[in-house]
């Protein structure tokens, strides 16, 4: 390594770096999709969407066999483009507003680039008494035009001259794009709360250019992941929103299972068409990452690091909200992997490995106690070694005022779904102590610190015996059948 901090004699001379407008073209030389392309275009629109007011984004697709008539164009309602930062906005990797879904500068030129060639920007402000229009990106002075238009406020991108990557016909729409679009802005498509209303008109074009005929129209609606909770047997996840935090990151983990087809039927709800976002396929197992509302990857798993890849994990899904300290590739659709990207994806995976969710689709702490400790003293009373006929559940404790959750040849055995403290030992003392028994077990998936010390105490000084257990132990962990679901379950 040259030390150059401690060279003294030396010379020096200029370099002239010029922009090169190359650069514009270059950056259409990405690995997104045309859902992603599209979507960088959208994202400008709800960035500089007015406060109060619903987003309408229209997107206008012309197919036609001579490709030069082929265009694309996106035009919304939102505040448009002030004129002095117009320069600024079609520049790389400069930023107009300060939203953190044009966190890079660089999505609008990208979408643009990528699709085909530029034939206007058209931008308007409300305080703007002409309609500006932008037909070149460069670098430099660009000479635009000002027209009279009937239009509030508002922009609206066309390119020409379309790229492959643009689908031809509306079975590509049907099956690639529509429901996509609906997965990734769910939350601004809300039909109780929308934020945005988002459609697609797909045209043929004539090759002279003289007539247009629509093909298909779409309503763009929000599409979201449905689950099935293993017990209560409706659309709702295991963990929802669970709050995850760091020294500088915030995020939020909802973890959940996909429906079986006949699951769906339960629900009576649609089964997902094979092409759709949220069917259950080996593709499509994981969670949704999410920053400021808008999905940034759909089904993260295995690419995660969180498991190796594997058909039996195809029921997984959910969603990692990233709310805080986190920031995304220069083509959005990925992560950073930094620390604090790193620190949530370790916490996701201790809270999956310590609660078994990728396991099976049942857990103890999300069954009903009752519905345990009654399967307890069943498996007790029926097993074919050593069976104990006089098992009994709810078994009083005079003078006490409480009952233990079984007395099995006269041991006590108590469940608990939530993680066992030192006061819920005692309470097991307490009743051995009073019900005169030798014996205590404490069933349960996790136990504390304060739990261990309070065993161990009890134990050495009051010359009684508890012991710990873990669920796994028995036989009572699989999901309810109907008749334990109207028993139990609704009650919960």
């Amino acid at each position: 390594m040259i030390d150059i901090n401690h060279i003294n004699e030396f010379e020096t001379c200029k370099i002239n770096v010029q922009p090169s407008n190359k650069l514009f073209k270059e950056l259409g030389n990405i690995t997104y999709n045309f859902v992603d392309i599209l979507s960088e275009l959208i994202d400008n629109s709800i960035a500089s969407r007015v406060k109060g007011q619903l987003l309408h984004v229209n997107i206008e697709i012309g197919i036609c066999n001579e490709n030069k008539y082929s265009y694309i164009i996106v035009k919304d309602n939102a505040k448009g483009i002030e004129r002095k930062s117009l320069g600024m906005a079609i520049s790389p990797a400069e930023r107009v507003g300060k939203s953190s879904l044009n966190e890079h500068g660089l999505g609008m030129k990208q979408a643009i680039s990528a699709l085909g060639d530029l034939k206007y920007i058209a931008t308007k402000t409300k305080d703007d008494e002409k309609t500006i229009i932008v037909e070149e990106l460069k670098f430099g002075e660009i000479v635009s035009k000002l027209f009279n238009i009937d239009w509030e406020h508002g922009t609206e991108v066309c390119v020409d001259n379309l790229k492959e990557i643009v689908p031809r016909n509306s079975v590509g729409y049907t099956k690639g794009v529509i429901k996509y679009l609906g997965a990734r802005y769910r939350r601004y498509l809300k039909p109780e709360r929308p934020k945005m209303k988002l459609t697609m008109k797909l045209l043929h074009i004539e090759e002279d250019n003289s007539t247009a005929t629509k093909l298909k129209e779409w309503n763009i609606e929000d599409e979201k992941p449905i689950y099935f909770h293993p017990y209560k047997r409706k659309n709702e996840a295991v963990i929802k929103k669970g709050k995850l935090e760091g020294s500088n990151w915030e995020a939020e983990f909802t973890f959940g299972y996909a429906p079986k087809d006949e699951e769906y039927l339960e629900m009576e709800l649609e089964i997902p068409k094979n092409y759709e976002p949220y069917t259950v396929s080996q593709s499509k197992q994981g969670f949704d990452i999410i920053i400021n509302d808008r999905v940034i990857n759909f089904h993260q798993l295995s690419e995660l690091g969180l498991v190796t890849r594997h058909s039996k994990y195809n029921y997984i899904r959910g969603e990692i909200d990233l709310k805080k300290g986190f920031t995304t590739a220069t083509t959005k659709n990925y992560i950073i992997y930094d620390l604090n990207f790193r620190e949530v994806i370790e916490k996701i995976k201790k809270i999956l490995l310590d609660g078994k969710y990728l396991e099976k689709r049942t857990y103890y702490d999300e069954l009903p106690e009752n519905l345990l400790r009654d399967r307890l003293a069943y498996h007790f009373k029926h097993r074919t070694i050593n069976p104990i006929k006089d098992a009994k559940t709810e078994y009083a404790i005079e003078g006490l005022g409480g009952y233990i959750d079984i007395l099995a040849q006269n041991e006590a055995w108590e469940l608990k779904t939530t993680p066992v403290s030192g006061m819920d030992v005692y309470q097991l003392f307490a009743y051995m102590d009073m019900g005169n028994i030798e014996k205590g077990y404490m069933l349960a998936s996790e136990f504390k610190t304060g739990a261990e010390a309070a065993k161990d105490f009890i134990n050495k000084k009051h010359k009684k015996l508890i012991t710990f257990v873990k669920f796994n132990e028995f036989p009572i962990n699989h999901s309810p059948s109907e008749a334990e679901i109207k028993k139990y379950c609704n009650k919960k």
